[in-house]
């Protein structure tokens, strides 16, 4: 009967679980909800890392290869394997042929079709249209924000004078690519707000005067980027009232609302917490939005944009323009559709945030003991006199806590120091505590540490002081960035906390014959 293959499948799956490592509870609650496929599509997403080869992996006392604490995917897999799985993601999905130029051959499913209308729905949206980078998507966005259609058939076009758009000074788009705004399009950016928090209505606000002002008979700015959340500040997000304010801003002087959601799967969690917001209700004041189907989700590459129907169509155009069109999407958008349905649920990302946050506690204790033995050490040099040193001297978080599954931290050295410390800490214990510093903190009021000495009785000397203080502060202080996935969040938290002491030990004991 059916009701007996139901249940034979169940126990065979079960079976397959306990083989791989999977926990049970998980397993069933799977199944129930129709979702068993997933399950072992998340098993081997990850890389030839399944749970059980991690559970091994971490239940020797020191791993065979380091093990990386801050990236969230691991290595990277050999090609024959990435193309390996995506066939059978393929069939999975049901993929029959590959697109041509975003349509189904004849006699084909219409996948794609199906699957960007799918994740238009995800996010509020009318229509989606898939593209092989999110750089192309935001490109294409400043060209239709300029708003310009020539002749009868409404061609889209770009001005003359072209329009800037507001965005924060760690966007992207000023950061990362390349200035093609500029060098491009020849679009020009106003950058408002404070880089070392995230932005806020109030900051468009403050450059609208100087904006109209400035443009002449250009006809202003045209638009305002919002990364949501903010990369460059650890994954901080804009407070949900500031978006509406700016959603009330936007309106009043006609401007477009578009958000960089390059990590906005990673952000929902947070949001959903603050306000009860669902992925549609976070992207419901922006005109457009676009999405990463390979930074949180792990697919090989692509993105998403989605907004009304008509600003799809016209994207579509400029797709074209751009040389985004490609032959095939087939390889990108079946790996993002398999990323989307593997890893886009949000108790996943609601777990990795509540990792992150656990995670960071561990470094906070292993530091609290840490800057507890330093400031012995410094009391016995110092003939017995007590020495306040804290955690805070040694390392910090932003945000603290953490808002997503993603966070920066900031460690109290110089670069080739605090390398030579994660070397030997990880040959040590098999785990490597980050992978790659992004160099000087940002952080504005960093600790001074234990070993400052910047006194003085005048007061300009004072000012002069403390102003180079802080230069050499910044200089004394480095980042990284922490990203939680499938692979780093099997890592027990015990393990983590361990691999942080070592470390500290050997940056502030082993090294300079433990002077520091």
């Amino acid at each position: 009967s059916k009701k007996m293959t139901r249940e034979r499948a169940i126990v065979v799956l079960i079976l397959a679980v306990f083989a791989l490592g999977l926990p049970v509870n998980s397993l069933l609650l799977k199944v129930v909800s129709g979702q068993a496929g997933s399950v072992v599509c998340q098993s081997t997403r990850a890389g030839a890392t399944t749970p059980r080869l991690l559970a091994k992996r971490h239940a020797a006392a020191v791993p065979s290869e380091p093990v990386d604490l801050s990236s969230s995917f691991g290595p990277a897999k050999p090609a024959a394997e990435t193309l390996r799985e995506l066939a059978a993601a393929a069939e999975r999905h049901g993929v029959d042929f590959a697109d041509v130029y975003g349509e189904a051959p004849e006699g084909g499913k219409p996948w794609l079709a199906d699957f960007e209308a799918r994740v238009a729905a995800q996010l509020g949206k009318e229509a989606a249209v898939f593209m092989p980078s999110g750089t192309m998507a935001q490109q294409v966005v400043l060209c239709m924000a300029q708003k310009i259609k020539l002749g009868s058939e409404r061609t889209p076009a770009l001005p003359v004078i072209r329009r800037p758009f507001f965005a924060h000074p760690t966007s992207h788009l000023l950061l990362w690519e390349e200035e093609a705004h500029a060098r491009l399009l020849g679009v020009p950016v106003i950058s408002c707000g404070d880089p070392k928090r995230a932005l806020s209505a109030g900051d468009v606000e403050d450059q609208l005067d100087a904006a109209m002002d400035g443009m002449g008979s250009g006809g202003g700015p045209c638009a305002v980027f919002v990364e949501v959340p903010h990369r460059e500040l650890g994954g901080a997000c804009t407070p949900w009232p500031e978006i509406e304010r700016l959603r009330e801003v936007c309106d009043q002087q006609n401007l477009w609302l578009h958000m960089d959601g390059a990590r906005l799967w990673e952000a929902l969690p947070h949001l959903a917490r603050q306000g009860g917001l669902d992925a549609s209700q976070v992207c419901a004041p922006f005109d457009s939005v676009y999405v990463s189907f390979y930074k949180g989700l792990g697919g090989m590459t692509g993105a998403a944009l989605a907004g009304s129907g008509e600003l799809v169509a016209e994207a579509r155009v400029w797709l074209r323009r751009f040389g985004g069109n490609l032959y095939t999407q087939a390889p990108y958008a079946v790996s993002a559709l398999a990323a989307l349905d593997g890893e886009h649920d949000q108790p996943s990302f609601a777990a990795r945030a509540a990792l992150t946050r656990e995670f960071t506690q561990a470094v906070k204790r292993a530091a609290e003991r840490a800057a507890e033995r330093a400031a012995e050490r410094a009391a016995a040099a110092g003939g017995g006199a007590r020495v306040a040193i804290k955690r805070e001297d040694l390392v910090l978080f932003s945000p603290d806590p953490p808002e997503c599954c993603l966070v920066h931290c900031h460690l109290r050295g110089g670069a080739e120091e605090l390398d030579k410390a994660r070397d030997e800490s990880a040959r040590k214990t098999g785990y490597r505590v980050y992978r790659k510093l992004r160099g000087e903190s940002y952080l504005a009021n960093l600790p001074a540490g234990p070993d400052s000495s910047s006194r003085t009785s005048s007061s300009s000397s004072s000012r002069s002081s403390s102003s180079s203080s802080k230069e050499k502060r910044k200089k004394d202080w480095q980042y990284f960035e922490w990203n939680v996935g499938p692979v780093n969040g099997a890592v027990p938290v015990g393990r983590v906390e361990g691999a942080w002491a070592a470390f500290f030990k050997c940056l502030h004991e082993d090294q300079n014959g433990g002077s520091r």
